[in-house]
């Protein structure tokens, strides 16, 4: 290799480097950097532009308590980061600021007394509070901002205040403190469920942010959501802007929130998050909603027993319902009830494209029969279905559960020597950022990629599915007839092959979901070969179907005469294959 550099300024223009390399992540940007001078320019920006922090979770380190002192020294370390930052050239690049505190550190001290200097951990941590409050001002070109379990007080707001490039604001967990003082300039605000019982509830109005910018407002069961409707009612100045509405309804907001929507105007996407009454809702709603009020509503997400009140007469075109009722968990409706909720719903909603509901699986037959009737031209369904439960074992009636704690233990037993923590935080070593900054040598992964493609032969048999690797299987034999209704995913699946589930003509996308309330829905228990007769079975039914999703890396996508899965790379070839 020669000593000459090259002109990467001369070839490519700074704006399309930058570009490409947007979505990057920051281990390959750090490596980008290492080129040339140049790149260092042009990645040092976008190193920048997104940080972040989320203070240790208390019980976490109550969990493990041995590593207290490494806890503390993590948050000091932060703090230096923060207080440089805050002060160097690279300022000017941060477009957007996460920031997770902890209201738990003041209680450690109470629990856990045989450790005599675990206060530290606190103290540490309200050093850093400070110095990202004092230095929060000098992100003059912060545009997002997330606010985690810290406190609104009347410095933090005017803070926020004087951020005049900032758009979008999450509050989750916070306190507010300050209840006077300059209205934000927004176009998102968000405001997470409070934390603890620092806050009550109260009805006095609050501003916060200025109406006339605000593009989406997000209200999810803080105790201040009351005051911030009461706020916005108050003024009773229009929010031209609002588009997209998300809130969790209770007794106490729902006259607050029907007059808050007669404000809006534009709005268009409105979603109930959440929704507690005391009694069944629609006896608690006016005859009905004026046409004049959300007239360009075309989105809804929420209960099934609110929908047609907010949807009737309304462009609506996507429309998620949520499964069960919207006032307690104590009773399952009937699917006779359901399906006269969707017919009534139906009445107003012919233009629908896009449904999402979820249905108890001995029901799904019956209430996508509805579908069927009611949305003939449907493009997009999403059925979220609940497998029905398997019956408990019989508890042994003498020696009942297994799962119990011994009676007799004595208190000799139980008793625990606790060992006393005297060893103290020393912070003389992380007095700047070079000592506590640990640089690694970066290794490049030369990541070779599967092995290649099989390529699909010339002449495809209709019907045949063909693995990654090449391999062909026919299709499938039809299941034995059966007359009853479905209990798991596999009698759904039977049932499918069958015939026997009713779905919209025009149907051009069909997503099976699992009903699971973890953060990352699970794929269905279907193995690849049900997925091949069930594809078949719908493309036969519906001719224009372009989409079947079972579930996370699970969907099979049709191009041309190929259904072709995202995860494994197998392929169908389609009954028209010619």
């Amino acid at each position: 290799m020669n000593g000459s550099t090259t002109s990467y300024l001369d070839t490519v223009a700074p704006e399309i480097w930058a570009r490409c390399w947007f979505y990057s992540s920051s281990k390959d940007l750090r490596r980008l950097a290492l080129v040339c001078r140049y790149f260092t320019k042009l990645c040092q920006p976008l190193l920048f532009q997104h940080q972040r922090f989320r203070a240790q979770d208390s019980a976490e380190i109550s969990q493990e308590l041995e590593f207290w002192l490494d806890s503390a020294r993590k948050i000091h370390r932060s703090t230096i980061r923060l207080r440089k930052l805050g002060g160097s050239i690279h300022v000017s690049s941060v477009r957007s600021w996460s920031f997770g505190g902890e209201h738990g550190y003041a209680s450690l001290v109470n629990t856990h007394p045989n450790i005599l200097n675990i206060k530290a951990v606190e103290e540490t941590y309200l050093k850093l509070v400070r110095v990202f409050a004092d230095t929060l001002g000098d992100y003059h070109n912060l545009r997002s901002l997330h606010l985690s379990s810290v406190t609104l007080d009347p410095k933090l707001r005017q803070t926020l205040a004087g951020l005049v490039r900032l758009e979008k604001l999450d509050f989750s967990s916070c306190s507010i403190t300050c209840r006077t003082g300059p209205l934000l300039a927004l176009r998102e605000f968000h405001l997470g469920r409070s934390w603890g019982d620092g806050d009550e509830p109260t009805d006095q109005p609050l501003n916060l942010v200025s109406p006339e910018p605000l593009h989406v407002l997000s209200l999810s069961g803080n105790h201040h959501s009351g005051a911030i409707l009461a706020g916005f009612c108050a003024g009773l100045s229009a929010f031209p802007g609002l588009v997209t509405l998300s809130i969790e309804l209770r007794d106490s907001l729902l006259a607050l929130f029907l007059r808050f929507l007669r404000q809006c105007p534009q709005l268009t996407r409105l979603e109930i998050t959440r929704s507690a009454f005391s009694s069944h809702p629609p006896s608690r709603l006016p005859g009905g909603l004026p046409v004049d009020v959300i007239p360009l509503l075309y989105s809804f997400k929420g209960p099934r027993l609110l929908a047609a009140f907010f949807v009737s007469d309304r462009p609506l075109s996507i429309l998620e319902l949520e499964e069960g009722h919207s006032f307690g968990r104590g009773h399952q409706p009937s699917p006779e009830d359901v399906i006269s909720d969707l017919v009534e719903i139906s009445y107003s909603t012919a233009s629908l494209q896009t449904f999402t509901f979820g249905v108890p699986m001995r029901a799904a037959l019956q209430l996508c029969r509805t579908v069927a009737v009611h949305w003939r031209n449907l493009r997009d369904l999403c059925l979220v279905l609940n497998e029905t439960p398997l019956p408990h074992p019989p508890t042994d009636p003498f020696l009942g559960n297994n799962n119990h704690f011994d009676d007799n233990e004595s208190d000799d037993e139980s008793s625990v020597d606790v060992d006393v923590d005297d060893r103290d935080v020393d912070f003389s070593d992380n007095d700047s950022l070079d000592s506590v900054r640990t640089r690694t040598s970066l290794r490049i992964a030369l990541n070779f990629g599967p092995t290649a493609e099989v390529p699909l032969p010339d002449v495809l048999s209709p019907g045949h599915m063909y693995s990654f690797h090449g391999h062909a299987s026919a299709p499938p034999e039809a299941p034995a007839p059966r007359a009853d209704d479905p209990d798991t995913f596999l009698d759904l699946a039977d049932c499918i092959c069958l015939g026997r589930l009713s779905l919209p003509p025009s149907l051009e996308a069909l997503r099976l979901k699992k009903a699971d309330w973890s953060r990352f829905r699970e794929n269905l228990p279907l193995s690849v070969s049900d997925h091949h007769r069930i594809v078949l079975a719908l493309e036969a039914q519906l001719p224009a179907l372009r989409e079947v999703d079972f579930g996370r890396h699970s969907i099979w996508w049709r191009y041309r005469n190929t259904w072709k899965q995202s995860r494994s790379g197998a392929k169908i070839a389609s009954l028209y294959h010619v």
